[in-house]
């Protein structure tokens, strides 16, 4: 049988969520988040694509735990692409940006763009997925 590098097994996904549910979570707050695969394919396609036209490398995903307001106990992720650059102790570090506003080799962090936002509302941030509860599978 075929395992991935980083999974964990089902028992140790129960425990932990579990963990989640009696430490962090009450309530009605978000329990999980879903989006369906085909959006799932076609953002990576395109912030790969979108990242390689501006000669950037992806190292990965961040997902970001995020909420409308203060108060909205139903909360849900948003994911951006990650390179990889050096800290101040010259080590590697993963860096959130957004490829759409980056230049050739010149990636634009989420941090910079957050201190001048763009006029435009487009970013390369996936969010909208379907938060538990209040969608929650039956089975």
């Amino acid at each position: 049988m075929a395992t991935l590098k980083d999974s964990i097994s089902i028992s140790e996904f129960s425990s932990m969520q579990d963990s989640y549910v009696s430490h962090v979570r009450s309530g009605d707050q978000t329990k999980s988040v879903w989006f369906d695969i085909d959006t799932i394919k076609e953002y990576i396609g395109f912030i790969e694509n979108e990242a390689k036209t501006k000669e950037i490398s992806i190292s990965g995903l961040r997902m970001y735990f995020i909420a409308k307001t203060d108060t909205e106990r139903a909360m849900n992720v948003a994911l951006c692409p990650t390179y990889t650059d050096k800290n101040s102790k010259d080590e590697d570090e993963q860096v959130s940006f957004d490829p759409i506003y980056s230049t050739d080799k010149n990636p634009k962090t989420l941090k910079i763009l957050e201190a001048n936002p763009p006029t435009s509302s487009d970013s390369s941030i996936l969010s909208r997925g379907i938060p538990c509860p209040w969608h929650c599978p039956e089975k």
